[in-house]
């Protein structure tokens, strides 16, 4: 039994979600096919059509078609000028372009079925699993911020700000150059400011004590609270434009210190090494192993985990859109409430593990050096994590009418110091080696007010970024440690 007085915050849990506020209409329904398809195409790069024009029975013109339909036109101009033998030479070769265009009509697949042989659970007549919903409003989410909002990445801020003279723009070319390279170094694939980022947060009840829904239950707002006539419950929400910062993490990085700690002595290894060997893989690919991997390191991983290495290929073989949507068709269901398990029978398993504390941990580090540097506090700025994307975004969570800047001030200005410190000091906890020893996470290093974590300060490790240290239980590949030539 726990005793709590009757007023104090901790006897109220509340029940909310946050989403990006920008909507689609009917449209946008997670659990049905046709709309996950149209999410997957455009994050995948399958089409340049706007969102509500994508039409998922149309054919993609790939590369190698606009090649040779351009070097036909070139020929059937050349032949109407040309006469005798010259003239005969290009009507074979136009005949053999025709026969090449006919074989590849043959061969293309609608753009709906192509997305469906890269993202399996997508290939369904019912309604999409819970996990396989998240997947596609993370996409969804991500989609609406790089594509619907105005956003300016690192180098296009840097690249403007300062006199326009030669030799300014000469040093602000440096160091957009020198921030790119910090981001290769550090596994970022991109990083961008969001000056009008719409947060809406959701609430609609609360519970005494305990989240579970076995043990508690839900005591939602009454209709009579508000000044509606329709049906239902009311659903409180509010709504906010402030500024924020996207950071991107590398997907072929992160799947290559996925395929790293797949081998070895860890705890994890067998576990992580059946998550992936039991992947959905990409239509027409094999097993990934990174580059790096001599033909013994190949040999080794595919005996642990029972996999024919002529089943194995070359992660570079992996274009971005093969790499993405593995990532994405994979991980499983995120609780919003509990602690993330490495655990099949709990219905999530190692790779889901791994990739949301790795993103989750990155997050509360790039926030912690934040406000050490644009001025805000740790209570004032939040996270909002779109996990199969492998993004996340810091945004000020202060309900004010206008922006101070700081974070824009942040990318321009002190970025790379940021990083530098991360890369430096992240690692660094005042409770060594305890806090190394049990996780890695403490309210010294890692943890965040609760207003601030999306996830209330669970699944969060430095390990999972720097690596395990000597006292550690677990011994983890750090995702900053990685080789930087794959």
């Amino acid at each position: 039994m726990q005793l709590t007085v009757h007023r104090a915050s901790s006897a109220f849990q509340p029940h909310h979600l946050t989403v990006i506020n920008i909507g689609h209409g009917a449209a946008a329904d997670a659990s049905a096919p046709r709309f996950g398809k149209t999410v997957f195409a455009k994050y995948l790069g399958l089409t340049d059509e706007p969102f509500d024009r994508i039409e998922l029975d149309s054919r993609r013109v790939s590369e190698e078609r606009e090649r040779v339909e351009s070097q036909l036109e070139t020929y059937q101009d050349m032949y109407e000028s040309q006469e005798g033998d010259l003239a005969k030479q290009i009507a074979d070769e136009i005949e053999d372009l025709e026969e090449q265009l006919d074989d590849m009509d043959n061969g293309d697949e609608p753009i709906g079925d192509e997305v469906a042989g890269l993202v399996p659970f997508l290939n369904t007549d019912g309604d999409i699993s819970q996990g396989g919903q998240q997947a596609i409003v993370d996409i969804f989410q991500y989609h609406n911020l790089t594509e619907e909002l105005k956003r300016r990445t690192a180098r296009e801020i840097i690249l403007e700000a300062g006199a326009d003279t030669p030799q300014s723009r000469q040093r602000r070319e440096l160091r957009a150059d020198r921030l790119e390279n910090q981001f290769h170094q550090l596994g970022l694939e991109n990083v961008a400011f969001v000056e009008d980022f719409p947060i809406t947060n959701v609430v609609f009840g609360f519970t005494r004590i305990n989240r579970e829904p076995d043990d508690s239950r839900l005591i939602a707002f009454s209709e009579s609270d508000v000044d509606s006539s329709g049906d239902g419950t009311p659903l409180f929400t509010d709504t906010v434009e402030t500024e924020a910062i996207q950071v991107e993490l590398s997907p072929r990085r992160v799947v290559t210190w996925v395929l790293e700690n797949s081998r070895g002595d860890g705890e994890h290894v067998a576990a992580l090494g059946d998550a992936i060997v039991n992947s959905h893989l990409p239509h027409g690919r094999k097993y990934p192993v990174p580059d790096s991997w001599d033909g013994s390191a190949v040999a080794t991983w595919c005996t642990e985990h029972g996999v024919d290495a002529v089943d194995t290929e070359p992660l570079s073989e992996w274009d971005e859109p093969a790499i993405r949507s593995w990532l994405a068709a994979n991980m499983d269901e995120i609780p919003t409430f509990d602690q993330l398990k490495m655990d099949p029978d709990d219905g999530v398993d190692a790779l889901t593990y791994f990739v949301y504390h790795l993103l989750h941990t990155y997050s509360h580090l790039v926030l912690k050096h934040a406000t050490q540097l644009s001025g805000f506090s740790r209570s004032s700025l939040a996270e909002f994590l779109m996990p199969r994307a492998l993004s996340f975004v810091l945004y000020s969570n202060q309900r004010t009418d206008f922006n101070i800047g700081a974070l824009y001030t942040l990318v321009e200005s002190t970025f790379s110091d940021l990083l530098t410190e991360l890369e430096n000091r992240g690692n660094d906890c005042v409770y060594d080696p305890v806090c190394s020893r049990e996780g890695g996470a403490c309210h010294n290093c890692l943890h965040l007010s609760e207003v601030s974590c999306v996830h209330f300060n669970r699944n969060v490790g430095r390990d999972f970024v720097y690596g395990s240290k000597g006292v550690s239980e677990r011994h983890v590949d750090g995702y900053l440690g990685l080789n930087i030539d794959e």
